[in-house]
C-alpha cells in the first residue's frame, strides 16, 4: 500500500504486506467466505495457516514525517467489556462474522460455512471432515447405530 490512510484491510497475505508513505492503517485478518474458498486456496497453492497478515513491513518506520501510527493491527479486545461480556461493538462485529459465513442464510453454520470460517482465520488445523468420516469411524470400533 502507497499513499493510504484511515484504511481498515482484511487481509490473507502468503508474504509480508508492505505500506509505504502511509498512516492509520488497520490490518487484520482476512475474513472472506464463500463456498468455493478451500478449493480457490488449494488451486492458488496457498496455505490458509501461512498468513502473514500481520508481519507488516513499513518503509518509512524510521525518520517519518508521515503522522502516527502508520500501521496498528486490529483492537480485538474492544470486542469485550471490562467484565468479560461482549460489548456492544462485539456485538455488532460477532453479528457482522457470523451473517459473512452464514452463506445459504438459514441462520445456522453448516460444515462447509464452519470450515470457511476456519481457514479465514487461518485455522487450517481445525478444520473438520466431512460428517461421513466420523460415521465411519464409530462404525470401526462399533460404536452407534450405523
Amino acid at each position: 500500500m502507497r499513499d493510504c490512510h484511515g484504511c481498515q484491510v482484511h487481509l490473507f497475505s502468503a508474504t509480508r504486506p508492505i505500506i509505504e508513505t502511509s498512516h492509520h492503517i488497520t490490518f487484520a485478518p482476512f475474513n472472506g467466505a464463500y463456498s468455493c474458498l478451500d478449493k480457490h486456496f488449494r488451486e492458488a497453492r496457498l496455505d490458509p495457516a501461512d498468513n502473514h497478515w500481520r508481519d507488516v513491513h513499513d518503509f518509512n518506520q524510521h525518520g517519518s514525517q508521515l503522522p502516527e501510527p502508520h500501521w496498528q493491527m486490529m483492537d480485538f479486545d474492544s470486542l469485550f467489556d471490562a467484565d468479560g461480556s461482549v460489548s456492544a461493538g462485539g456485538r455488532t462485529a460477532l453479528s457482522a462474522v457470523f451473517n459473512r459465513f452464514d452463506m445459504d442464510r438459514d441462520g445456522a453454520w453448516c460444515l462447509e460455512e464452519f470450515n470457511a470460517y476456519q481457514l479465514a482465520c487461518g485455522d487450517a488445523d481445525e478444520v473438520l471432515p466431512d460428517p461421513t468420516t466420523y460415521k465411519s469411524m464409530f462404525h470401526s470400533v462399533h460404536i452407534g447405530p450405523w
